[in-house]
């Protein structure tokens, strides 16, 4: 992306996109997330019990 000639770069890895996901919200789905979720979706928190995440 460039902006006024700057450029920045972005990390585009699912992985980069799930650990930033996980530092930055860090929180069980609402119910209303929960009810927009696929069938068999496990219950816990998508970031619990991952290294440095709550």
């Amino acid at each position: 992306m460039e902006s006024e000639g700057l450029r920045s770069a972005f990390d585009v890895r699912p992985d980069a996109w799930f650990g930033h996901l996980c530092a930055n919200v860090g929180r069980a789905f609402t119910e209303e997330e929960r009810e927009d979720l696929p069938p068999g979706t496990p219950s816990e928190p998508p970031c619990q019990g991952l290294s440095g995440r709550p």
